[in-house]
């Protein structure tokens, strides 16, 4: 197995911010899937090599893209103590998320199907546990009778919304989740 740079040095993180701020400025002009491990070297001004030594495959960088999108919406929990005292109140917090899932096909996939291998999950697992986390203590603070099923379940809603098309309008994502996660709510 290939070891993948962890980014210890001053150097390799430049490398890896200079990676990602490349993607970022080709996501805006294409699909995802439209852009190439060629493209990201060039707009980086590296080698191609050198892309490939920091994520082992062009859909690990879109993992950090979505694991980054998942700590922010953690970060939204973490400032509003009272955040699941209503289905409404905690499907707005995750507006956000679902309007970045609807971005782009490739988010959606890879929250989906191909998230599971190796390189994606050691991104994106922490992030995820870290919002299942804040969700279960929002869900203990409103006195739900069990906080880690009510999270899970929440979460398995949210996912499914951004799947199967809500998402693409912010407004209507947020009033199926909204409706949606009112089962979690129902003694």
């Amino acid at each position: 197995m290939i070891q993948r740079i962890k980014g210890t040095q001053t150097r390799s993180a430049e490398t890896r911010s200079a990676i990602l701020a490349a993607v970022e400025r080709l996501w805006r002009e294409r699909p995802y899937d439209a852009i190439t491990i060629a493209q990201i070297a060039a707009e980086a001004g590296i080698a191609k090599g050198s892309v490939l030594a920091h994520f082992s495959e062009k859909l690990a960088i879109l993992a950090g893209f979505l694991a980054q999108e998942l700590d922010r919406t953690s970060a939204a929990l973490a400032t509003d103590p009272d955040f699941a005292i209503t289905p409404q109140r905690l499907a707005a917090k995750f507006a956000p998320l679902l309007h970045f899932l609807a971005a782009d096909k490739a988010l959606l996939r890879l929250l989906t199907l191909d998230g599971d291998g190796e390189q994606c999950s050691i991104v994106l697992d922490p992030a995820t546990a870290r919002l299942r986390a804040g969700l279960v203590a929002g869900f203990a603070r409103q006195q739900q009778d069990n906080p880690e099923l009510c999270a899970d379940v929440f979460l398995a809603i949210a996912i499914q919304v951004a799947v199967s098309g809500h998402a693409q309008d912010s407004a209507a994502a947020v009033a199926a989740l909204a409706r949606l996660a009112g089962i979690v709510y129902r003694a």
